[in-house]
Protein backbone atom coordinates (compact mmCIF):
# COMPACT_ATOMS: atom_id res chain seq x y z
CA UNK A 1 0.00 0.00 0.00
CA UNK A 2 1.99 3.03 -1.15
CA UNK A 3 5.00 1.35 -0.78
CA UNK A 4 4.38 0.98 2.87
CA UNK A 5 5.75 -2.34 4.85
CA UNK A 6 3.26 -3.62 7.25
CA UNK A 7 5.24 -6.88 8.11
CA UNK A 8 8.37 -9.04 7.12
CA UNK A 9 9.73 -12.01 8.64
CA UNK A 10 12.26 -14.98 7.32
CA UNK A 11 10.05 -18.14 7.97
CA UNK A 12 9.65 -21.42 5.89
CA UNK A 13 7.19 -20.35 3.06
CA UNK A 14 5.99 -24.23 2.88
CA UNK A 15 4.72 -24.11 6.64
CA UNK A 16 0.98 -23.02 7.08
CA UNK A 17 1.82 -21.38 10.61
CA UNK A 18 4.60 -19.47 9.51
CA UNK A 19 2.20 -18.05 6.66
CA UNK A 20 -0.04 -17.28 9.34
CA UNK A 21 1.48 -15.27 11.83
CA UNK A 22 3.17 -12.90 8.76
CA UNK A 23 -0.44 -12.41 7.66
CA UNK A 24 -1.82 -11.52 11.21
CA UNK A 25 1.26 -9.47 11.75
CA UNK A 26 0.47 -7.46 8.45
CA UNK A 27 -2.93 -6.89 8.92
CA UNK A 28 -2.34 -6.04 13.13
CA UNK A 29 -0.86 -3.11 11.09
CA UNK A 30 -3.96 -1.79 8.57
CA UNK A 31 -5.50 1.30 9.26
CA UNK A 32 -9.52 0.94 9.13
CA UNK A 33 -10.12 1.87 5.75
CA UNK A 34 -7.35 -0.82 4.40
CA UNK A 35 -8.96 -3.21 7.15
CA UNK A 36 -12.28 -2.58 5.63
CA UNK A 37 -10.66 -2.96 1.77
CA UNK A 38 -8.71 -6.01 2.60
CA UNK A 39 -10.29 -8.45 4.78
CA UNK A 40 -7.70 -10.53 7.00
CA UNK A 41 -9.02 -13.65 5.34
CA UNK A 42 -8.06 -12.05 1.69
CA UNK A 43 -4.82 -11.54 2.82
CA UNK A 44 -4.01 -14.84 3.91
CA UNK A 45 -5.43 -16.53 0.71
CA UNK A 46 -3.26 -14.23 -1.40
CA UNK A 47 -0.48 -15.43 0.65
CA UNK A 48 -1.18 -19.07 0.60
CA UNK A 49 -1.14 -18.27 -3.40
CA UNK A 50 2.04 -16.37 -3.72
CA UNK A 51 4.25 -18.81 -1.14
CA UNK A 52 2.70 -21.65 -3.65
CA UNK A 53 3.51 -20.41 -6.92
CA UNK A 54 7.05 -19.73 -5.50
CA UNK A 55 7.55 -23.27 -4.54
CA UNK A 56 6.11 -24.73 -8.08
CA UNK A 57 6.91 -21.81 -10.55
CA UNK A 58 9.61 -19.77 -9.29
CA UNK A 59 12.10 -22.59 -7.96
CA UNK A 60 11.38 -24.92 -10.89
CA UNK A 61 12.56 -22.31 -13.06
CA UNK A 62 15.38 -20.58 -11.40
CA UNK A 63 18.12 -22.13 -13.36
CA UNK A 64 18.57 -23.07 -16.56
CA UNK A 65 19.43 -26.19 -18.96
CA UNK A 66 22.11 -25.91 -21.00
CA UNK A 67 23.93 -27.66 -23.91
CA UNK A 68 27.31 -26.99 -24.01
CA UNK A 69 27.95 -25.53 -27.57
CA UNK A 70 31.44 -27.57 -28.92
CA UNK A 71 32.41 -23.89 -30.64
CA UNK A 72 32.53 -21.99 -27.37
CA UNK A 73 35.85 -20.57 -26.58
CA UNK A 74 37.37 -22.34 -23.18
CA UNK A 75 38.37 -19.37 -20.82
CA UNK A 76 42.10 -19.83 -19.90
CA UNK A 77 42.93 -20.15 -16.08
CA UNK A 78 43.96 -16.52 -15.18
CA UNK A 79 46.33 -16.21 -12.29
CA UNK A 80 45.96 -13.06 -10.00
CA UNK A 81 48.99 -14.19 -8.09
CA UNK A 82 50.71 -16.78 -9.37
CA UNK A 83 50.30 -19.98 -8.54
CA UNK A 84 48.06 -19.40 -5.31
CA UNK A 85 45.10 -16.92 -6.73
CA UNK A 86 43.24 -17.82 -9.77
CA UNK A 87 40.47 -15.62 -11.29
CA UNK A 88 37.15 -16.41 -9.92
CA UNK A 89 38.17 -19.45 -7.42
CA UNK A 90 39.10 -20.38 -3.78
CA UNK A 91 42.26 -20.89 -1.74
CA UNK A 92 42.36 -21.96 1.60
CA UNK A 93 45.96 -21.23 3.01
CA UNK A 94 46.58 -22.95 6.29
CA UNK A 95 49.13 -23.19 8.85
CA UNK A 96 50.22 -23.13 12.33
CA UNK A 97 49.52 -20.17 14.36
CA UNK A 98 51.97 -17.48 14.86
CA UNK A 99 52.90 -18.66 11.29
CA UNK A 100 52.89 -15.80 9.72
CA UNK A 101 49.69 -16.24 7.56
CA UNK A 102 48.36 -12.82 7.89
CA UNK A 103 51.48 -11.05 7.24
CA UNK A 104 52.09 -13.25 4.11
CA UNK A 105 48.25 -12.39 2.89
CA UNK A 106 48.46 -9.08 3.79
CA UNK A 107 51.42 -8.83 1.52
CA UNK A 108 49.57 -10.73 -1.25
CA UNK A 109 47.33 -8.10 -0.89
CA UNK A 110 49.41 -5.12 -1.79
CA UNK A 111 51.35 -6.92 -4.16
CA UNK A 112 47.83 -7.60 -5.90
CA UNK A 113 46.61 -4.40 -5.40
CA UNK A 114 49.53 -2.70 -7.11
CA UNK A 115 50.68 -5.33 -9.93
CA UNK A 116 54.10 -5.85 -7.53
CA UNK A 117 56.12 -8.39 -9.08
CA UNK A 118 58.66 -8.77 -5.93
CA UNK A 119 58.29 -11.70 -4.35
CA UNK A 120 55.17 -13.62 -6.76
CA UNK A 121 54.21 -13.30 -10.83
CA UNK A 122 51.58 -10.80 -10.46
CA UNK A 123 49.90 -9.97 -14.06
CA UNK A 124 48.49 -6.78 -13.41
CA UNK A 125 47.57 -4.70 -10.19
CA UNK A 126 43.31 -6.01 -8.88
CA UNK A 127 40.43 -4.55 -6.25
CA UNK A 128 42.03 -6.13 -3.29
CA UNK A 129 39.34 -6.46 -0.53
CA UNK A 130 40.94 -7.45 3.40
CA UNK A 131 38.34 -8.83 5.78
CA UNK A 132 39.54 -8.47 8.83
CA UNK A 133 37.56 -10.97 11.10
CA UNK A 134 40.92 -11.40 13.78
CA UNK A 135 42.83 -8.23 14.89
CA UNK A 136 42.57 -4.98 16.27
CA UNK A 137 42.59 -2.25 13.22
CA UNK A 138 45.46 -0.95 14.48
CA UNK A 139 47.27 -4.36 14.58
CA UNK A 140 46.59 -4.17 10.68
CA UNK A 141 47.31 -0.31 10.18
CA UNK A 142 50.50 -1.38 11.86
CA UNK A 143 51.91 -4.25 9.51
CA UNK A 144 50.69 -2.16 6.62
CA UNK A 145 53.19 0.58 7.37
CA UNK A 146 55.75 -2.04 7.61
CA UNK A 147 54.83 -4.19 4.56
CA UNK A 148 54.16 -0.71 2.62
CA UNK A 149 58.43 0.24 3.01
CA UNK A 150 58.97 -2.97 2.22
CA UNK A 151 57.43 -3.37 -0.48
CA UNK A 152 58.54 0.07 -1.96
CA UNK A 153 54.98 1.69 -1.70
CA UNK A 154 54.92 5.60 -1.34
CA UNK A 155 50.95 6.90 -0.59
CA UNK A 156 47.99 4.44 -0.29
CA UNK A 157 48.55 0.33 -0.63
CA UNK A 158 45.29 0.63 -2.41
CA UNK A 159 44.17 -2.65 -0.19
CA UNK A 160 40.42 -1.62 1.29
CA UNK A 161 40.06 -3.42 4.53
CA UNK A 162 36.69 -4.22 6.45
CA UNK A 163 37.83 -4.59 10.23
CA UNK A 164 35.03 -6.77 11.71
CA UNK A 165 36.84 -7.87 14.57
CA UNK A 166 34.87 -10.26 16.41
CA UNK A 167 31.43 -10.58 14.44
CA UNK A 168 31.93 -13.20 11.89
CA UNK A 169 31.32 -14.11 8.69
CA UNK A 170 27.38 -13.55 8.43
CA UNK A 171 27.60 -10.42 10.15
CA UNK A 172 29.72 -9.03 6.83
CA UNK A 173 28.73 -11.08 4.29
CA UNK A 174 26.05 -8.65 2.82
CA UNK A 175 28.99 -6.00 2.44
CA UNK A 176 30.96 -8.66 0.71
CA UNK A 177 28.92 -9.48 -2.13
CA UNK A 178 28.23 -5.66 -2.55
CA UNK A 179 32.12 -5.06 -2.65
CA UNK A 180 32.04 -8.23 -5.07
CA UNK A 181 29.82 -7.45 -7.25
CA UNK A 182 30.87 -4.02 -7.88
CA UNK A 183 34.68 -5.81 -8.29
CA UNK A 184 34.49 -9.37 -10.32
CA UNK A 185 37.67 -9.09 -11.11
CA UNK A 186 39.21 -8.89 -7.53
CA UNK A 187 40.06 -10.98 -4.46
CA UNK A 188 38.41 -10.90 -1.09
CA UNK A 189 40.73 -11.80 1.52
CA UNK A 190 39.62 -13.76 4.72
CA UNK A 191 40.63 -13.85 8.33
CA UNK A 192 40.10 -15.81 9.40
CA UNK A 193 37.62 -19.42 9.02
CA UNK A 194 38.66 -20.07 12.52
CA UNK A 195 36.44 -16.56 13.31
CA UNK A 196 33.42 -16.72 10.76
CA UNK A 197 30.93 -17.68 13.04
CA UNK A 198 29.48 -20.58 11.15
CA UNK A 199 29.32 -22.86 13.81
CA UNK A 200 31.44 -25.76 14.71
CA UNK A 201 34.13 -26.02 12.00
CA UNK A 202 34.22 -30.07 12.21
CA UNK A 203 30.69 -30.38 10.73
CA UNK A 204 30.00 -30.94 7.63
CA UNK A 205 27.04 -28.70 7.56
CA UNK A 206 29.67 -25.64 8.53
CA UNK A 207 32.17 -26.34 5.99
CA UNK A 208 29.51 -26.14 3.28
CA UNK A 209 28.21 -23.21 4.47
CA UNK A 210 31.65 -21.62 4.12
CA UNK A 211 32.53 -23.06 0.76
CA UNK A 212 29.00 -22.12 -0.51
CA UNK A 213 29.40 -18.51 1.31
CA UNK A 214 32.09 -17.49 -0.32
CA UNK A 215 31.65 -19.12 -3.86
CA UNK A 216 28.17 -16.93 -4.21
CA UNK A 217 30.77 -14.03 -4.38
CA UNK A 218 31.43 -14.80 -7.61
CA UNK A 219 35.53 -13.22 -7.70
CA UNK A 220 38.81 -14.69 -6.92
CA UNK A 221 38.63 -15.58 -2.94
CA UNK A 222 41.55 -16.37 -0.22
CA UNK A 223 40.66 -17.57 2.88
CA UNK A 224 42.91 -18.02 6.16
CA UNK A 225 42.80 -21.33 8.45
CA UNK A 226 44.34 -23.21 11.19
CA UNK A 227 45.56 -26.95 11.31
CA UNK A 228 44.66 -29.04 14.62
CA UNK A 229 47.28 -29.39 16.83
CA UNK A 230 47.67 -33.01 16.80
CA UNK A 231 48.41 -33.07 12.95
CA UNK A 232 49.73 -29.90 11.18
CA UNK A 233 49.43 -31.10 7.69
CA UNK A 234 45.98 -30.68 7.06
CA UNK A 235 43.05 -28.03 7.28
CA UNK A 236 40.85 -28.10 10.71
CA UNK A 237 37.84 -28.93 10.49
CA UNK A 238 35.36 -31.07 8.29
CA UNK A 239 36.91 -32.88 4.96
CA UNK A 240 34.48 -29.90 3.34
CA UNK A 241 36.62 -27.04 3.22
CA UNK A 242 38.73 -28.99 1.29
CA UNK A 243 36.72 -30.62 -0.92
CA UNK A 244 35.34 -27.04 -1.57
CA UNK A 245 38.56 -25.27 -2.49
CA UNK A 246 39.81 -25.34 -6.05
CA UNK A 247 43.74 -24.26 -3.98
CA UNK A 248 45.17 -25.54 -1.25
CA UNK A 249 47.96 -23.90 0.44
CA UNK A 250 50.14 -25.52 3.42
CA UNK A 251 52.41 -22.56 5.30
CA UNK A 252 55.53 -23.62 7.14
CA UNK A 253 57.68 -21.80 9.53
CA UNK A 254 60.32 -21.70 11.07
CA UNK A 255 62.53 -19.12 13.22
CA UNK A 256 65.96 -18.32 13.26
CA UNK A 257 67.00 -15.49 15.28
CA UNK A 258 64.85 -12.40 13.66
CA UNK A 259 64.28 -14.60 10.79
CA UNK A 260 61.49 -16.17 10.03
CA UNK A 261 61.24 -18.58 7.03
CA UNK A 262 58.20 -19.63 5.40
CA UNK A 263 57.72 -22.21 2.57
CA UNK A 264 54.08 -22.38 0.70
CA UNK A 265 53.55 -25.94 -0.50
CA UNK A 266 50.36 -26.14 -2.78
CA UNK A 267 48.34 -29.43 -1.32
CA UNK A 268 45.54 -29.30 -3.91
CA UNK A 269 45.32 -27.84 -6.82
CA UNK A 270 42.31 -27.99 -9.69
CA UNK A 271 43.38 -27.79 -13.22
CA UNK A 272 46.50 -26.39 -12.38
CA UNK A 273 49.85 -27.93 -11.99
CA UNK A 274 51.32 -28.60 -8.46
CA UNK A 275 54.27 -25.79 -8.42
CA UNK A 276 57.66 -26.51 -6.37
CA UNK A 277 56.90 -25.41 -3.16
CA UNK A 278 58.21 -21.52 -2.86
CA UNK A 279 60.54 -19.61 0.10
CA UNK A 280 60.52 -16.94 1.53
CA UNK A 281 62.17 -14.93 4.31
CA UNK A 282 60.90 -12.32 6.57
CA UNK A 283 63.32 -10.18 8.28
CA UNK A 284 62.61 -8.42 11.82
CA UNK A 285 64.46 -5.60 13.44
CA UNK A 286 66.51 -7.11 16.47
CA UNK A 287 65.27 -4.27 18.32
CA UNK A 288 61.45 -5.16 17.98
CA UNK A 289 60.19 -2.73 16.09
CA UNK A 290 59.07 -4.56 13.38
CA UNK A 291 59.52 -5.88 9.76
CA UNK A 292 62.31 -4.98 7.88
CA UNK A 293 62.39 -7.10 4.65
CA UNK A 294 60.28 -9.74 2.50
CA UNK A 295 62.83 -11.73 -0.01
CA UNK A 296 62.60 -14.83 -1.63
CA UNK A 297 64.36 -17.51 0.12
CA UNK A 298 66.33 -21.13 -0.43
CA UNK A 299 65.80 -24.33 0.98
Amino acid sequence: SGGQVFGHDTFNIGRSEDRGRLARRAEANFGTLLKAAYSKDNLGHDLDLLCLWIIREYEQSRFKLETIDPNEAIAPNTFLLKPYILLNAGTILFGEEGGGKSYLCQAMAICMANGLNHLWHVPQAVPVVYVNLERSRDSMLAREVKLRDVLGIMGTSGVQYMHARGRGLPSVIGSVRGWAKANPDGVVILDSISRAGLGDLVSNETGNLFVDSMNSLNCAWLAIGHPPRDNKNHLYGSMMFSAGEDIGVQLLSERQGSTRGVALKVVKANDIAFPPTAFLAFEFAEDNSGLTDIRVAGR
